[in-house]
């Protein structure tokens, strides 16, 4: 069977879409674990108004992380799929 334009563009994932559930995943992070070290809303406020870029946020929010390795791991495997596109 053929595959139409629209299967075919359905294949390649939304830069857009990925980038923002990404952000989604490291400001839950942020609230949820590192509220203590990082003001998440004021972070999320910087992002929205374009002061900072998703990779300033991963990196400010993977900085807040270092001594859990378990939100490392957890951040990282956001950004790996952020850069990639691919779960």
């Amino acid at each position: 069977m053929k595959k139409n334009k629209l299967d075919k563009e359905e294949d390649v994932p939304c830069t857009r879409c990925v980038n923002d559930i990404s952000m989604g995943f490291f400001f839950k992070i942020c609230k949820e674990s590192l509220s203590e070290k990082v003001n998440c809303k004021q972070l999320s406020g910087q992002y929205l108004r374009g002061e900072l870029n998703a990779d300033q946020i991963a990196e400010k929010i993977l900085d807040a992380a270092s001594n859990n390795p378990e939100l490392t791991d957890d951040i990282n495997e956001i950004n790996r799929i952020r850069k990639t596109g691919k779960i």
